[in-house]
């Protein structure tokens, strides 16, 4: 309905502020809460002086937020209350403070529209949760104070310190699956095709203890897919073999079926030794073909270092095979000079091989000795070919050849 002039207050019930009455002053200004106000007529008000209840239009008048009395008032004159009545014939607005929940029943209506206008919308009795959209487009969400989820368009996000769980990720909108930073993850099982890469499969991620017999199977395991390099360190025992690095070299003891590797620079190691004691691991020899003389004496002793081979076993049941080719002579007729083989400073086998040896033989004998050693060690090692004579007589080595094998247990 429109109005000619002000429209009319309705319902709003208020009492004015205290007056001070001034010595030979007729009019004053009403206000609430400090606030000038207007009543809707001089009949929509009950005023009280000096403990009367005054007759409107004769005993006082009003225009705009002023009253006038009839007269002055004196000083002793008490203006006890004005209260404005706004429209008693209409429903009007409640006055403040006076609809309480229990006034409301059913559902609560809204307007078609609430707008807010960013402000924001507390939930709780102490304030601090609360959803805001104080920025356009985006919807903070506040629990406990802290700001815990945005919403912006077609995005929720979980920021720092917070996170968003769920029993189960439906896949509803169409076949390809659940995205999840980048991982795919479809009908209950990861598309593996799009998402598990090498770049995503790292040293710290892949253990032993999570691949299991039962889920890596060989219908699993691509052709090409498995090389020597992608192999990771580990200790002996396993089908693999390893060096004291944690290198593969070898294949332990297995069953048919199982995966075969190389024994070093892509050899296969598929020999063994004639009596079937092991796999072949590694092959050292050297030749001195210079003559060697050693004095007779009554310890061991070697001309030179030539013989010599180091070594580092592969591991602690290495069997080492020796093997001695040369010749061998004496300058006394009838002496049995006495070989053997040194492990650093321990004597292998002495005696070796004692042999008489005829003086005028200048040319020398032809002497093959051999030794099978179990060094039990992981450390380097040297092995040497060794002489001890008698007193008074010279032997000499030559056209030596010194060979060993390393075969695995």
């Amino acid at each position: 309905m429109a109005y000619i002039g002000r429209e009319p207050q309705t319902g709003n019930y208020q009492i004015c502020d205290a007056i001070s009455v001034v010595d030979g002053q007729a009019a004053y200004t009403m206000q609430v809460s400090s606030t000038n106000v207007i009543p809707e007529s001089v009949n929509h008000m009950i005023v009280s002086l000096n403990g009367v209840i005054q007759k409107p239009g004769s005993s006082y008048t009003i225009a705009s937020s002023t009253i006038t009395f009839s007269s002055n008032l004196a000083t002793g004159d008490s203006i006890d209350f004005i209260y404005l009545l706004g429209n008693v014939l209409d429903l009007g607005t409640p006055s403040d403070s006076t609809v309480t929940t229990a006034k409301l029943s059913g559902n609560l209506v809204t307007p078609g529209t609430l707008d807010i206008n960013g402000q924001e919308l507390i939930l709780d009795a102490d304030a601090d949760t609360s959803i805001t959209a104080d920025t356009d487009d985006q919807i903070d969400i506040k629990v406990a104070g802290a700001d815990d989820f945005q919403i912006t368009a077609n995005t929720l996000t979980a920021l720092s310190g917070s996170t968003i769980k769920a029993d189960t990720i439906a896949e509803t909108t169409s076949a390809n699956g659940v995205a999840v930073d980048g991982l795919t993850i479809k009908d209950g099982k990861l598309n593996t095709n799009d998402s598990v890469v090498t770049a995503n499969i790292t040293d710290a991620n892949v253990t032993t203890a999570k691949i299991t017999d039962a889920n890596v199977t060989t219908a699993k395991i691509a052709d090409d897919a498995i090389t020597l390099a992608k192999m990771a360190s580990g200790t002996d025992g396993n089908l693999i073999s390893y060096d004291t690095s944690g290198n593969p070299v070898a294949v332990a003891t297995g069953s048919s079926g199982q995966i075969l590797t190389s024994a070093g620079a892509g050899a296969v190691p598929s020999f063994q030794d004639a009596a079937g004691g092991g796999i072949l691991l590694a092959t050292y020899h050297t030749v001195d073909t210079a003559s060697r003389a050693y004095s007779g004496t009554s310890s061991y002793s070697k001309a030179s270092n030539t013989l010599d081979i180091t070594l580092t076993p592969a591991s602690t049941s290495s069997k080492i095979h020796l093997l001695y080719v040369g010749q061998l002579n004496s300058t006394v007729a009838g002496r049995q000079p006495k070989f053997s083989f040194f492990r650093d400073s321990t004597n292998l086998a002495d005696p070796t091989m004692v042999q008489d040896i005829d003086s005028s033989v200048t040319t020398g004998l032809p002497t093959s000795v051999q030794f099978l050693d179990t060094p039990n060690t992981t450390s380097s090692i040297t092995y040497s070919c060794q002489i001890q004579g008698n007193a008074g007589e010279s032997v000499t080595l030559k056209y030596s050849r010194f060979h060993i094998w390393e075969y695995a247990s």
